[in-house]
């Protein structure tokens, strides 16, 4: 626990049994929105049962990674594994598929649907998989057009 201070507070970890790779990153290069190199050479990896946090300043290559792990940014170099099957070309809609899921650091901005219409918001809620959501986009349908047709 951070606290700035020696802390007297004292906590008794369980031992915590981990099992193989579920997520290992191998040398991954990712671009940033306006094409700089966000993530530069970065390994590593996740067993089962452990839990990992990725912190810095902001600006630092977070979103950028967390954007590629989840394939909503393409990777320039590297690979991403899940489960021991390469995923770094997969699309979100097959990492969803998978049971990959993201909370982003920004919930109401990325997270919530706040700016979208009745309509859309409609379709998010209903949809059992991303491939229902993005239906109406890859078909270049609008989303009140998919509502009207059911």
């Amino acid at each position: 626990m951070m606290v700035g201070k020696e802390s007297e507070i004292t906590f008794v970890r369980p031992q915590v049994e981990t099992k193989p790779d579920v997520v290992k990153v191998q040398d991954l290069f990712v671009n940033s929105d306006k094409g700089v190199l966000a993530v530069n050479n970065l390994s590593f990896d996740v067993a089962g049962g452990e839990i990992i946090g990725i912190a810095g300043v902001s600006g630092n290559g977070q979103v950028e990674l967390a954007d590629a792990l989840t394939g909503n940014r393409d990777v320039i170099r590297g690979k991403i594994f899940y489960q021991g099957k390469d995923i770094s070309n997969d699309t979100p809609e097959k990492r969803i598929d998978q049971g990959i899921s993201y909370v982003p650091g920004d919930r109401i901005r990325v997270g919530v649907a706040e700016n979208r219409d009745r309509e859309h918001r409609r379709l998010i809620d209903r949809a059992s998989s991303a491939r229902q959501v993005a239906w109406p986009l890859r078909t270049r349908c609008t989303v009140r057009q998919h509502w009207r047709e059911r």
